[in-house]
């Protein structure tokens, strides 16, 4: 009733089909390639840049608000006005980055041709 596990060779054997299975669903191909695919992690680094812009924009704008407060002891109308215009020039920035990523985005598609899978359609 007791099995012997399979050996590690054959065991190395079945891991290597499946990733190569599971990158060819994904659509990255050839498994001997030691360079990443280019979805892999490009998109959540955009993001992470889109939201420190925002933030970044945001705190400058509390900043300068709080820091007119200060001087001219106009609190918080300062502040909230410096809340504002931050988050207003945090979405410009972040509407501008974002056309010009659309932008390159859009280059790169236009200069590449699209990868070859393997198959032949001239059959």
């Amino acid at each position: 009733m007791s099995q012997e596990p399979p050996s590690l060779d054959e065991f190395s054997k079945r891991l290597d089909a499946m990733r190569g299975r599971q990158d060819v669903d994904r659509g990255h191909g050839d498994t001997k390639s030691a360079r990443p695919a280019q979805g892999d992690g490009v998109e959540m680094g955009k993001g992470l840049r889109l939201a420190s812009e925002l933030i970044a924009a945001v705190l400058v704008g509390v900043g300068a608000g709080w820091g007119l407060d200060s001087w001219f002891g106009w609190t918080p109308w300062a502040t909230i006005a410096g809340l504002g215009l931050g988050f207003a020039a945090g979405v410009l920035t972040v509407y501008r980055t974002m056309e010009a990523m659309d932008q390159t985005t859009s280059d790169e598609s236009d200069a590449t041709p699209p990868p070859d899978h393997g198959g032949d359609l001239e059959d």
